[in-house]
């Protein structure tokens, strides 16, 4: 067996945060850090100044995951209280509450070309939704156990 070297690994920096942070998205159009709280909010970060440009309050439970939307400007954020929202970047305001799932909500994708967003959940089903509407276009059944991830691809 080689002798391998332990390596040494130091917290270069810490960024103080209200409660403990579930979930992180980076949105490169706007240069910000997103990320979703045990307590329910999203907070948008300036990495440069290293401060909170914004919260977002809106879930009654933790933000598991969160989901840009570039081509419509805002973000997404899913949750154990089972909704989705749809926030706009700019402005911190929520677009759209999404409801459909009946228990906790996982994961999401979103194709940007067909501005579908995908989500799944505790539930055992994938939902197809349309940022813009807040009913549900497709409900995927058939899982026996709950989902934990959701990705998109499309073949033409």
């Amino acid at each position: 067996m080689k002798n391998h070297k332990k390596k040494k690994h130091s917290v270069q920096s810490a960024w103080p945060t209200p409660h403990t942070q579930m979930s992180l998205r980076w949105n490169q159009k706007h240069n910000l850090l997103f990320s979703g709280s045990v307590a329910g909010t999203v907070h948008a970060w300036d990495v440069e100044a290293r401060d909170e440009v914004t919260c977002l309050i809106g879930h009654d439970d933790m933000v598991l995951d969160l989901c840009s939307l570039d081509t419509i400007e805002s973000i997404a954020s899913c949750s154990l209280d089972t909704t989705i929202s749809i926030w706009d970047v700019l402005t911190g305001s929520r677009r759209q509450l999404l409801q459909g799932h009946r228990m906790g909500v996982t994961s999401m994708a979103y194709h940007e070309e067909r501005r579908l967003l995908f989500s799944s959940g505790f539930d055992h089903d994938a939902l197809v939704w349309s940022p813009f509407t807040p009913t549900v276009l497709y409900k995927l059944k058939g899982h026996t156990c709950p989902l934990v991830g959701v990705e998109v691809s499309f073949f033409e």
